[in-house]
């Protein structure tokens, strides 16, 4: 019974000996035209690649065969892997057709074709780093040729010194490989069109927008533009004729993924407010800070990608949960948004990072591409969304601030109607009086009184004419729009408040009469806001000599009208900011925290124009440029 079980155990092993050393044939003809040739070829993994071809051409080597129809390694940086694969022509017709190997980015490719007395009779060398000549294909492809009924032996050493290692192995004609290669390319060039028109949308939003989340969004889609450009061997497009960069980019793949992840946390950051709860903040500050290391002892190798890979996963799974938690319980306002987009382009992330490290056999194809591509066009309609959002907020802040405004003016105003109407109201009493006492003195006679009564329709219609000024700033905006004279809306600028005006100098300089069809009262406020803004900066200042100096003149084309004071100018800390809403207390208290705010929306928006400020020797210099 026991001689009976040793014989059964060194049977087996016999037969897996024999299983190991066999070498399957794979037999075509001139109908073959799209084989997988895995199935039926061996494999050797050559450690740390110590043996040569003539070492593998020794028998005492042994090959496995295979029984897939994909191979995927991960990353195996320092090994080769030989693969064998014997092909006989069993028709009467000589046969030529292409070995196709999908993995654009091996490092090392050689191939050798071995005759029927086991010797080397051929040998190429490709891979992105031997590679001589770009032919325009992704994938490398080697010509073999059979007579009838001949049998050859064919051999691979392929080293994947810079990416994962997974790939197809295929026997095809030249119709065959020359339309996969094609619908491949055609595939990615639709991709990266779409991420590139994406990028230039996001962009150009970013520049006309105040949110600065277009701007990470765009550096984002350049990111993963140029990751997988690399990644899907694209980029030797554009470096054929360069093997030096060629050779230094295939180096690479850690510092894209690193700036992958970076622009997607900065995006986050931005999009879910991530900076106003600290411990997740610092929690994903440590992954960056982590991902810096990475990056800093990363060599002139490529072996710390099998610790960015998982550390990239691990950041994207913590991304989604965070995004599910701030929806949940913190009722983040785009949290729910975000996680929903984010958990589909996961899916297709996580699928394929572990495709490149080797956990899953077989790639699902295009599975990355696809999910990018929904992701984009998902987080631009939320962004847009969101900056619609924004621009409604801003337009009620606005509309909210300029009531405000103009509520402060309508004070101010009343209180300047007062004061101008308080001598005028003395004098009508003064008459009213010296008309009584010529009554009841028997002095009043007709000329006296038609002098007291000129003299009372004269005193009332310069307090009508009083009225009528504040009434007309105050009118409706949309029902002012005129072609006006400059230099009139200036006097009428100044006449409002000419009783603030009693211990300035003002200046008026115009080099000719400008008109320009514009809401006037729009360009007196703007106006009234720079006068009042001059005459408390010499309040503050306490100065003896104030002048206000106001400027029309026309330069190629254009009004300009300056307003300059010589107050001493502005703080130049603070000069970049006098235009923001509530900038201080102090600033609002002096009558500038709303009124300059509101002044340049109304130059920008009503009067189409541009409001600038600068310092010059003697003060503050406002222009106006419509």
């Amino acid at each position: 019974m026991k001689f009976s079980t040793y014989k059964y155990f060194f049977s087996l092993l016999l037969l897996m000996q024999l299983s190991v050393n066999a070498q399957s044939i794979t037999s075509i003809s001139e109908n073959t035209n799209n084989l997988n040739v895995l199935k039926e070829s061996s494999w050797f993994l050559d450690k740390n690649s110590q043996k040569s071809v003539s070492d593998i051409l020794q028998k005492s080597i042994l090959f496995q065969n295979s029984t897939k129809d994909f191979f995927n390694f991960g990353y195996i940086f320092k090994d080769t892997l030989w693969i064998k694969s014997i092909l006989k022509n069993t028709s009467n017709k000589q046969i030529i057709r292409y070995f196709t190997l999908d993995a654009p980015n091996l490092a090392v490719c050689d191939f050798y074709e071995i005759d029927a007395n086991n010797t080397l009779k051929r040998k190429e060398k490709n891979g992105v780093l031997q590679r001589k000549k770009f032919k325009n294909e992704l994938f490398f492809t080697f010509e073999v040729s059979l007579r009838p009924h001949e049998e050859k032996t064919f051999l691979f050493a392929l080293r994947p010194m810079t990416h994962s290692l997974h790939f197809h192995l295929k026997l095809q004609d030249y119709k065959m490989y020359k339309n996969e290669e094609l619908r491949h390319q055609l595939l990615l060039t639709v991709f990266f069109s779409i991420l590139l028109v994406a990028f230039i949308y996001a962009i150009s939003i970013s520049i006309h927008s105040d949110n600065s989340s277009y701007f990470y969004y765009a550096l984002f889609i350049a990111m993963i533009f140029i990751h997988h450009l690399s990644l899907s061997g694209m980029i030797a497009y554009f470096l054929q004729n360069n093997q030096t960069l060629i050779y230094q980019q295939a180096y690479m793949p850690v510092y894209y993924l690193a700036t992958v992840v970076f622009s997607i946390f900065l995006f986050t950051n931005k999009f879910l407010n991530l900076h106003n709860y600290k411990k997740i903040y610092y929690s994903f500050v440590l992954v960056m800070f982590l991902i810096v290391l990475i990056v800093l002892f990363n060599s002139h190798q490529n072996y710390l990608l099998k610790y960015m890979t998982p550390l990239a996963i691990v950041f994207a799974l913590y991304l989604e949960a965070v995004s599910i938690y701030l929806a949940v319980t913190k009722k983040e306002k785009y949290a729910k948004y975000f996680a929903f987009i984010w958990g589909v382009s996961l899916g297709g992330m996580i699928f394929t990072m572990l495709y490149y490290v080797g956990f899953l056999s077989k790639p699902i194809a295009y599975l990355f591409e696809i999910t990018v591509i929904f992701e984009i066009f998902s987080f631009s309609i939320i962004l847009s969304r969101q900056i619609h959002t924004l621009q409604r907020e801003n337009q009620h802040k606005n509309n909210h601030l300029q009531r405000q405004n103009k509520l402060a003016a309508m004070g101010e105003m009343l209180q300047n109607i007062a004061h101008q109407w308080r001598q005028p109201l003395s004098e009508l009493n003064a008459v009213a009086m010296k008309i009584d006492a010529d009554f009841y003195t028997k002095k009043i006679t007709p000329k006296t009184l038609d002098t007291d009564i000129e003299r009372i329709e004269t005193i009332t219609q310069h307090m009508s004419q009083t009225i009528e000024n504040f009434s007309n700033y105050f009118k409706e905006s949309s029902k002012n729009i005129t072609v006006a004279k400059l230099e009139d809306l200036i006097s009428q600028a100044l006449r409002l408040i000419d009783t603030k005006l009693q211990t300035i100098t003002v200046k008026v300089d115009i080099s000719q009469s400008i008109s320009a069809k514009i809401n006037s009262n729009d360009f007196i406020q703007v106006l009234h806001v720079l006068l009042i803004n001059a005459v408390d900066a010499f309040k503050n200042k306490n100065m003896e000599y104030r002048k206000i100096h106001i400027t029309l003149k026309n330069a190629d084309g254009k009004a300009i009208i300056e307003v300059e004071d010589n107050a001493g100018g502005i703080d130049t800390t603070i000069l970049e900011k006098i235009f923001e809403p509530y900038f201080t207390t102090k600033f609002k208290s002096n009558g500038i925290g709303i009124g300059l705010y509101m002044a340049k929306m109304l130059v920008e928006n009503s009067l189409k124009g541009e409001l600038y400020v600068k310092n010059t020797q003697k003060g503050a210099l406002f222009s106006i440029i419509l």
